[in-house]
């Protein structure tokens, strides 16, 4: 089965300015999503919505420096 692309970023927990959510959409090269310098939290969410309702059988992550990464799958009606 071909990948479902990711429509748009519904929402974020924090983002760097010069490196946005948004990021993870790009098709091109790899562009990071960074939380804000400022925000001390050490943790980032964000909510991704997929171009249409489809099985899962893999999630295929970037990942660098991150020591916990935890994928959470719903649907939205």
């Amino acid at each position: 089965m071909a990948p479902v692309k990711i429509s748009y970023v519904v929402s974020f927990s924090s983002q760097d300015p010069k490196y946005p959510a948004e990021n993870l959409l790009s098709e091109d090269g790899i562009q990071p999503w960074l939380g804000c310098p400022k925000d001390h939290s050490r943790q980032l969410s964000v909510e991704l919505q997929l171009e249409r309702a489809s099985p899962i059988g893999y999630a295929d992550v970037g990942n660098y420096g991150c020591a916990f990464l935890q994928i959470e799958v719903g649907r939205s009606s």
